[in-house]
């Protein structure tokens, strides 16, 4: 099965990278910016799922307000689908908090879908929730 690596780096003007941080790794929150039940929380080891439901797996490590390193894999992937390893890093630049996402060992027949799924359910659900104009994709 051929594999596949998704990279984003997305920036947020009128957040923090704290904020950002917790927007994912708080799994109140995660519900309340996205809009679909989600239990998630940053303590290494603990299994999440999110997108209510659609996507699961374990959290690897964390670092407050900097790091996220997960497992996950998506309801709608084959039973051969390896589980993808998700790293999410957040940081500030001059005049904006930014996030970096890097998704490897998504199948690659349904990487395009997945890389464009980021923006529809996260990116821009976080850009409205935190006052911004949300880019056309």
């Amino acid at each position: 099965m051929n594999t596949t690596t998704i990279h984003h780096r997305v920036h947020f003007p009128t957040a923090t990278a704290d904020q950002l941080y917790r927007m994912y790794a708080d799994g109140a929150l995660h519900t309340e910016v996205i809009g679909y039940p989600s239990e998630i929380n940053a303590t290494a080891g603990t299994e999440y799922n999110v997108c209510g439901g659609y996507m699961t797996g374990k959290m690897v490590h964390s670092e407050p307000g900097a790091l996220l390193v997960m497992t996950c894999k998506a309801r709608n992937w084959s039973e051969e689908s390896p589980e993808s390893i998700l790293v999410l890093e957040f940081g500030a630049g001059e005049n904006c908090a930014w996030l970096q996402l890097t998704q490897s060992r998504i199948e690659a027949s349904i990487a395009e879908e997945f890389d464009q799924g980021w923006h529809n359910w996260y990116w821009n659900a976080w850009k409205k929730h935190l006052g911004e104009a949300v880019a056309a994709n």
